[in-house]
């Protein structure tokens, strides 16, 4: 009996049963919903998405701070009261980003500029401020400024403490993951749906100016990142589920159906055309065969899996292989061997390499505290015109640049050094929260920050964090790895 019980807790079938606590589940659930509707709402660029997000977070952070009474069925130990608020006021990016919050509210409360228009167009006319305080631009709310920031930024805030608080299982955390990768390998199947019948329109009705969407996301750049994210975390779903049935001695195993949902998410990153995007994506999974093929050859070598992973893995690349052809994915790897081939040359390489010189100038003109949250559409033509180059198309029409392709020089603009402290300091919390937790150590937890770090990567040539999808999915992925790794090291 005591060597069944043992043989039970090494397969991890001992914590099996245990309902979650409803008020987690229901955090769960609006979570998922939250993420899952971003991308499937144009990317959540358009205000309405924005508002709803904003609206679930609330009710999401709501429910988190909520304390809740455990006793039978959801708990072995007794019963007993857990309080979430202690926990919420020891979380450093709760103080962090209500800092940064705060910093931009000052800057939209101060403004230095105001947008003026005519019927010959608009300009910024100067208006009297505190000059020692920071300070942003009035514009209008339809278009971006401090507060539509606050809107998008606040949305992600609130959902990140509402999961660092709320989520006490690993269960929770595999639920919304899966639930981002389910939702993601779905739209990715609309997306290559709309490319095999060429649809004009978004889901085949919805008009949009832009002719380079992909799927529900109206930037292709922005869908190769969206993409490729997701696939980072079915790549990760798979291995995990592997090395879990392979140490319960399963017969069946849900990770060949990660396995497909990550060549799905793959296919599509290369039917967007993104360059950047698939030359990130094929980087990574360079080096994750690369790391595989390692594992299958001296991890697994006693364990008789040899076979079938590399079985699973060729069977991958043969559908990879096919679906690329029948899809007409090669014209993707000609964009990029023609850009690789003439970068000096390339003109979205040297056009966005001049916006990122003139937003530098931008930046250095008030490099301490920037010139406000949403204000670089409004205030970069006074730099653009020192550069005639991205001054006019090629058509001879006006170019007007809402973004930088540059998140971090465009950040630097917007908000300054003192602004970007808080953000940095962040990143720096949860690096060092998963060196702590040995993430480095944990291949599957590598997998799904492989993701994370890709579109870091991306931010230096195009504006990834400008896409409340991508903006949000990031920065709840880093609660739910950091989650997913403290789970695996007990």
């Amino acid at each position: 009996m005591a060597g069944q019980q043992v043989l039970r807790a090494f397969r991890g079938e001992s914590r099996t049963g245990l309902p979650m606590h409803p008020q987690e589940l229901i955090l769960v659930v609006l979570a998922s919903i939250q993420l899952c509707f971003l991308p499937w709402a144009i990317g959540g660029v358009v205000l309405w998405a924005q508002l709803i997000s904003l609206g679930i977070s609330m009710a999401a952070f709501a429910m988190a701070v909520q304390r809740r009474v455990y006793q039978e069925p959801y708990s072995r130990d007794g019963n007993y009261l857990l309080l979430t608020l202690p926990k919420l006021w020891r979380f450093p990016i709760f103080w962090l980003g209500l800092l940064f919050l705060g910093y931009i509210a000052l800057q939209g409360l101060n403004p230095s500029h105001v947008r003026m228009s005519d019927d010959r167009g608009w300009w910024m006319d100067p208006v009297v401020h505190i000059t020692w305080l920071p300070s942003g631009m009035q514009t209008p709310f339809e278009y971006l400024n401090a507060w539509r920031v606050l809107i998008i930024f606040g949305s992600a805030w609130l959902l990140v403490c509402a999961l660092w608080i709320g989520i006490t299982r690993r269960t929770a955390v595999m639920g919304i993951i899966t639930a981002l990768v389910i939702n993601g390998t779905v739209l990715a199947l609309v997306g290559i749906l709309q490319k095999v019948t060429n649809a004009r329109e978004i889901l085949w009705f919805v008009k949009v100016r832009w002719s380079y969407f992909v799927a529900t996301i109206v930037y292709k750049n922005h869908a190769g990142a969206y993409f490729y994210l997701i696939m980072a975390l079915a790549a990760a779903l798979l291995l995990w589920h592997a090395q879990r049935g392979s140490r319960r001695l399963a017969r069946t195993s849900p990770a060949p159906v990660y396995g497909f949902c990550a060549a799905i998410l793959g296919l599509i990153v290369l039917l967007s055309f993104s360059k950047g995007a698939i030359l990130l994506m094929v980087g990574y999974l360079t080096i994750c065969l690369g790391a595989y093929i390692a594992w299958l050859i001296f991890g697994e070598r006693n364990t008789g899996n040899n076979g079938t992973g590399m079985l699973l893995a060729g069977l991958l690349a043969v559908f990879i292989a096919v679906g690329g052809v029948f899809l007409g994915v090669g014209e993707s790897f000609v964009r990029v061997k023609a850009m690789l081939e003439n970068g000096q040359t390339d003109s979205s390489v040297t056009s966005r390499q001049t916006v990122t010189e003139a937003t530098w100038d931008m930046a250095k003109d008030k490099v301490w505290t920037g010139w406000g949250a949403g204000s670089f559409q409004h205030y970069f033509p006074v730099y653009q015109k020192n550069y005639p180059d991205i001054t006019t198309s090629y058509v001879n029409k006006p170019l007007f640049w809402r973004y930088a392709h540059n998140d971090y020089v465009q950040s630097l603009a917007e908000y300054g050094i003192i602004g970007l402290l808080f953000p940095v300091a962040m990143l720096g919390w949860w690096l060092k929260r998963l060196i702590g937790l040995e993430a480095y150590r944990r291949p599957v937890i590598l997998l799904a920050l492989g993701g994370l770090f890709l579109i870091m990567v991306h931010c230096w040539i195009d504006f990834q964090m400008q896409n409340p999808a991508i903006l949000t999915t990031w920065c709840a992925c880093w609660v739910l790895i950091t989650r997913w790794a403290e789970t695996e090291r007990s």
